[in-house]
């Protein structure tokens, strides 16, 4: 038994917060961070500073009339003023060239984090319809994290500094000025609150809805699927249930958004109500020589410019956060999803047998795959799994793999528990070809390279593995030999189901593995090459743990144990010879495809 200490066995478990997130963010490119809000900031105090020039040349212009100044005073303050609006908006165009930079890197690196996160969740997770939702959620979130620190960031070093700038120049002018600017924008904080409280409700409700439209809109365009749709003439009837639910998502974003257009109306009306006031105050203030006409003048532009910043805070930008907020919280929430695997430190360097005590698995609909299974594996042994279609072959080789974790019983490796090990270890150390395979549009090479990119730039070791899959890479189909894309969608070429079938068998023996399961592996292929794949079976097998799982009987010569499944249950072990004795049902089916051989020869 080998045995060692993976340290990089699952996520870490600290919990995640938005504040994490933002510091991974900004550790990126940390001086390109630092520079676009430090332009900001340099925005704001511009900002701030054509309103206190302002004054100035109102002031001046008024003495320069009243022969009580020089008109060399108006052209500097003009010339001070021209200066702040050019550096205000050389700053904001640098912070936004640095912004748009930094949103490409951050979608990257958030989104990599997520498929981290997903590909160390039990299969067991996916299982769950509600649980797919949150994934779709917690994507969208990822592709939000970048728009929702920018929000965050303006408001802290553009808008808050602009503010603050603002209040203080208002307050130097008149108390009353500076403290009237408080209450204006309480009620727009207030709404804004509320109005978080309808998105958290609106994207509970719209995941779902949004996964179905994906889904059947994929039926209609996606040509995996389009091509049998037209076939059985199924197109309109997928368009409508695609229109149907596109109807309820969007009526249903209706009756919210209608909710929230009255709470914004409120909203706009005490803004506006505010606004008037501290004009109206701006006005008695200045009748009474309690400011200058320029202080009115800067006065009436800073409140109108504030006035527009605070409208596209509140009403665009803090709402747009608002709702961007929900669909982050979903992807901050989905990265802090405890995986149970705080324990699974012993990481396992070899697997020479396997045993599976009392196991049961069931499916969220409640089906019970897996009923009290228990069956010893030993290294060399070649299995064959056979049984009636859900009988839950495909199911118990998943668990074998690690891929599904039992909700009962243990899977012993090597004499450990499971539950002990590192899923990943066990993982790594199974290879497997399932009935429904991936077709990777990826090139020939990368296909088969995928399995165990460690060679991935082995090609003699690839080359070898295609031919022992009977892929003739010279074939002039593969214009580029194995560098040929496997999708026209991408200037490659089509495969046949056959080929695909050779492609997923060769991906699947080119790592290096202890347990190799072959789920169906020749329901693609001619007779000639099904033939030829059993012929290797047992090379392929020499000195591992092999399973297959298959409807043809003539595979099982190749095999030393057969397993007959039905209902989730083990009904019967032992050899062909030992089975043809003493169950009816293998007696049955072998003789009944016996004679669908000699028929058909």
């Amino acid at each position: 038994m080998k045995c060692s200490k993976n340290k990089e066995d699952g996520m870490v478990n600290n919990t995640t917060k938005l504040f994490n997130v933002f510091i991974d963010i900004a550790k990126i490119s940390p001086i390109r961070f630092f520079l676009q809000y430090m332009f900001s900031i340099v925005d704001a105090i511009s900002l701030g500073m054509v309103t206190v020039q302002m004054q100035k040349v109102f002031d001046n212009a008024i003495k320069y009339f009243n022969n009580n100044s020089e008109y060399k005073m108006i052209l500097l303050n003009l010339i001070y003023l021209m200066f702040f609006a050019i550096l205000s908006e050389v700053s904001s165009g640098i912070s936004e060239y640095f912004g748009e930079y930094y949103h490409d890197i951050t979608l990257k690196t958030v989104l990599k984090n997520l498929n981290l996160k997903i590909s160390k969740i039990s299969p067991n997770y996916f299982n769950v319809p509600y649980n797919r939702n949150i994934i779709n959620s917690a994507i969208i979130g990822a592709k939000s994290v970048r728009g929702l620190l920018n929000i965050i960031m303006d408001i802290l070093f553009l808008y808050i500094p602009y503010y603050i700038f603002i209040e203080l120049y208002m307050i130097s002018l008149n108390p009353l000025l500076g403290i009237s600017i408080l209450f204006i924008f309480v009620p727009t904080i207030i709404s804004q609150i509320i109005k978080k409280k309808y998105y958290e409700k609106l994207e509970e409700t719209h995941a779902p809805l949004r996964r179905e439209k994906e889904i059947y809109s994929s039926y209609i365009k996606n040509k995996n699927y389009l091509k049998e749709t037209r076939t059985l003439g199924a197109t309109k009837y997928i368009i409508n249930l695609f229109k149907k639910t596109n109807y309820n998502y969007y009526d249903l974003k209706l009756i919210y958004q209608r909710k929230l257009n009255k709470i914004e109306a409120l909203s706009k009306l005490i803004n506006i109500i505010g606004y008037m006031s501290i004009l109206g105050l701006s006005i008695y203030l200045i009748i009474n020589n309690k400011i200058t006409v320029g202080a009115f003048a800067a006065v009436y532009a800073s409140i109108s410019n504030l006035f527009g910043l605070f409208e596209e805070i509140f009403e665009y930008r803090l709402q747009n956060a608002v709702e961007i907020f929900v669909k982050v919280k979903k992807y901050i929430n989905f990265l802090n999803y405890d995986e149970k695997l705080k324990n699974r430190k012993n990481a396992i360097d070899e697997i020479s047998n396997i045993e599976l005590k009392n196991i049961f698995f069931m499916y969220p609909s409640g089906k019970m795959a897996i009923e009290n299974i228990n069956l010893k594996i030993e290294k060399g042994d070649r299995i064959a799994i056979i049984g009636k279609n859900g009988a839950g072959k495909t199911t118990l080789s998943k668990l074998i793999l690690g891929l599904y974790s039992p909700q009962r019983g243990e899977i012993y490796y090597n004499g450990i528990a499971s539950s002990l090990l590192s899923l990943d270890s066990i993982r790594r150390r199974g290879t497997a070809v399932f009935q429904n395979f991936n077709k990777y549009k990826i090139s020939l090479k990368e296909n088969i390279s995928v399995s165990d990119m460690k060679n991935e730039n082995n090609e003699e070791k690839i080359k070898d593995t295609l031919n022992y899959a009977g892929i003739n890479y010279n074939n002039k189909k593969f214009i580029n030999g194995i560098n040929t894309i496997l999708s026209k969608e991408f200037d490659g070429v089509e495969l046949s189901g056959g080929q695909w079938q050779k492609v997923a068998i060769g991906r699947g023996i080119f790592k290096d593995y202890d347990i190799i399961i072959l789920d169906e592996p020749t329901a693609a292929l001619d007779p000639i090459a099904e033939n030829e794949l059993y012929e290797k079976f047992e090379e392929i097998s020499k000195g591992k743990i092999a399973i297959i799982i298959t409807h043809r009987l003539a595979s099982i010569k190749y095999c030393n144990k057969i397993v007959i499944m039905d209902n989730g249950k083990i009904i019967d072990i032992g050899t062909h010879k030992e089975l043809i004795n003493r169950s009816e049902y293998y007696r049955n089916l072998w003789y009944a495809q016996s004679e669908l051989y000699i028929k058909n020869k």
